[in-house]
């Protein structure tokens, strides 16, 4: 259920990107239409969305990198919620201090409900749903740049 509930929000973030890149090549406006995608009933926290918003603004390798990572720890600590192994990421790591250094990957975790203690990133207590939220809307971003494709610049002549 929740694998087709999510290729239904990919399907439709990944049309919005089109229309989006399509409306660019005509010069119109760039706003997306309103479309009602299927998400969590969770609203994403102030945090997560700052977070996104950073992270969508990262170049395409690292963006790449970090949702890879981040999409497995998030969908680590909600499907199995009870396995305190995945609910805490030592800093010291270098793969986890590489995703940190990415601009909004802190601030989405924290947002999630990963709480900074001496050297760990700790979701003890982070709720499931808020998690799954945070991941919901990170694969919709993802899907999004995917669908838009790279934009291409014009120089101008001379």
């Amino acid at each position: 259920m929740q694998l087709k509930r999510l290729v239904v929000v990919l399907t439709l973030a990944q049309a919005s990107a089109r229309l989006l890149a399509w409306q660019r090549l005509r010069g119109g406006a760039l706003a997306l239409p309103d479309l009602q995608l299927p998400s969590s009933a969770t609203p994403l926290t102030t945090r997560q969305a700052a977070g996104l918003e950073e992270l969508s603004k990262v170049g395409e390798a690292e963006f790449e990198s970090a949702v890879s990572v981040l999409s497995k720890i998030l969908d680590n600590v909600i499907a199995q919620p009870d396995e305190a192994r995945y609910r805490r990421l030592r800093t010291s790591n270098a793969k986890i201090r590489t995703l940190l250094a990415t601009e909004g990957v802190r601030a989405l975790l924290v947002g999630s409900g990963f709480e900074e203690a001496d050297a760990l990133l700790n979701a003890e207590s982070a709720d499931v749903a808020t998690v799954r939220a945070g991941l919901e809307a990170l694969l919709r971003l993802k899907a999004s740049r995917a669908a838009a494709g790279p934009i291409l610049r014009v120089r101008p002549p001379g």
